[in-house]
């Protein structure tokens, strides 16, 4: 048997496997701008099932989403909607949320909340203020 010995060059070069992107975490493929989730709930008839209104639930569920992807695959914007109101959450290119919109159920902004992040992705800062300005 033949032993050979790696060149300290080769001992320490590591390959590290590449992050995958949003749109491959979510299961998508190819070049994917923008995906639109909707969630109707069903019915049972004899012998089929038929679609019925969209299920409404709070935003929490995310039942109903559009979520905006860049030309890289990351996630940049994520719109939910419920019976709650809905959001626009703005994310870096760490995928944090940098800017949360939140509308009421009127349609009526009722809060908005602002984060900054290090390059590294440390929160620097983080304000949340109300319609009103406080």
């Amino acid at each position: 048997m033949k032993k050979t010995k790696a060149t300290s060059a080769e001992a320490n070069t590591k390959t590290i496997p590449a992050k995958p992107t949003d749109v491959k975490t979510a299961g998508l493929s190819g070049p994917v701008k923008q995906v639109m989730h909707t969630t109707y709930k069903a019915h049972q008839k004899p012998g089929t099932v038929i679609q019925g209104k969209i299920e409404s639930a709070y935003t929490s569920s995310r039942n109903n989403f559009i979520t905006t992807f860049n030309e890289k695959g990351a996630k940049i914007l994520e719109q939910l909607f419920g019976t709650d109101g809905s959001y626009n959450n703005t994310l870096n290119h760490l995928g944090q949320p940098t800017e949360s919109i939140h509308y009421n159920k009127a349609g009526a902004l009722q809060q908005k909340t602002t984060s900054t992040y290090t390059d590294q992705g440390g929160m620097i800062e983080h304000i949340v203020r109300n319609a009103d300005g406080t």
